[in-house]
């Protein structure tokens, strides 16, 4: 689950908040199939958590499916990634970044993040076979929020 309007107020109308709340399956289950079949039950999960207080507080929802969000582990997935990477890494226009892109599980955020850091390089003109080597600096030097709660970050 993430909070939209914590990365941009504009992702919600002035004095309203959002939740997007992630429900994992596999393209061919039931989950997939009718993913509506699911809202009553994490509506009421995020009662039951304190996440919202009441379920009339949802102005709308939406459900949308985005395949191949989550990359599946093998054992060999780091050897079969190492040598994937150092074939298309001889494409000197291509930049792969992300949950899928990099077979990286994160957090959104963290896609995010690393986006706006290759994109960073790439504006200050650095060659791209440097800018992919960005996988998780966005965060590298980013303050602890929780060591310091008088902390402005």
């Amino acid at each position: 689950m993430s909070s939209p309007v914590a990365f941009a107020p504009t992702m919600a109308p002035a004095g309203k908040s959002s939740l997007c709340v992630e429900v994992t399956c596999r393209g061919d289950d039931a989950t997939w199939k009718n993913p509506e079949a699911l809202t009553d039950r994490v509506v009421a999960d995020l009662v039951r958590t304190g996440t919202i207080a009441r379920a009339e507080d949802i102005g709308a929802l939406h459900v949308e499916r985005i395949p191949q969000t989550y990359p599946i582990y093998k054992l060999t997935y780091l050897a079969e990634l190492t040598r994937s990477l150092r074939e298309l890494g001889t494409y000197g226009n291509l930049l792969m970044a992300g949950r899928t892109g990099r077979f990286w599980y994160n957090n959104m955020d963290h896609s995010i993040g690393q986006g706006l850091t290759m994109a960073d390089k790439v504006l200050r003109g650095e060659a791209l076979a440097k800018v992919d080597s960005a996988d998780r600096e966005f965060w590298k030097d980013a303050p602890d929020v929780d060591a310091d709660p008088a902390s402005p970050m």
